[in-house]
């Protein structure tokens, strides 16, 4: 900030310290031109009521989802990547999954697993809990243990999709 009553310098109008300034980086062939923002403050913000709406749908699901498919808190645990303290929370009603994290991304992926096995299935608990233990050539192993890890429940997934699809 210049004090007041000294004249701008040559080319440039009086900007305030919030106003964006355009900034320039020169590489070997081109200009990059681009805007700089202001700072703004870190604000903790709520999240919306359709966001913790949704988020509390989906916590509730996945619990039901993983109940049907024979998971236990420990299982359920490893799949969302929480702790097993927090997976019995979330079986209690008392922990709700936040919407913009990864345990959330994982548990909707739970959900689509246990809806089309459910689909495939017929509605029927048994089969789509045996299912789930008995050894799969396709995916390299017992489903219930594949999904332990990322590409093994985004596998498992897939293939449930895949054979849903079929004609």
């Amino acid at each position: 900030m210049r004090p007041t009553g000294t004249p701008a310098p040559q080319g440039r109008e009086d900007v305030s310290e919030t106003t964006p300034r355009p900034l320039c980086f020169t590489g070997k062939k081109n200009k990059v031109f681009f805007q700089e923002e202001p700072m703004r403050a870190a604000t903790s913000q709520q999240p919306s009521p359709d966001r913790q709406a949704a988020a509390t749908v989906v916590s509730k699901a996945v619990v039901r989802a993983a109940a049907n498919l024979g998971l236990t808190n420990s299982g359920l645990a490893k799949v969302l990547g929480i702790s097993a303290a927090t997976a019995s929370r979330l079986r209690d009603g008392s922990y709700i999954l936040p919407h913009d994290s990864k345990p959330y991304e994982f548990a909707l992926l739970v959900i689509r697993l246990f809806r089309g096995l459910d689909a495939m299935m017929g509605g029927e608990e048994q089969a789509s809990r045996s299912w789930m233990h008995t050894p799969n050539r396709a995916l390299a192993g017992a489903p219930i243990d594949r999904i332990n890890s990322v590409a093994g429940l985004v596998e498992t997934v897939a293939y449930v999709d895949a054979a849903r699809a079929r004609v």
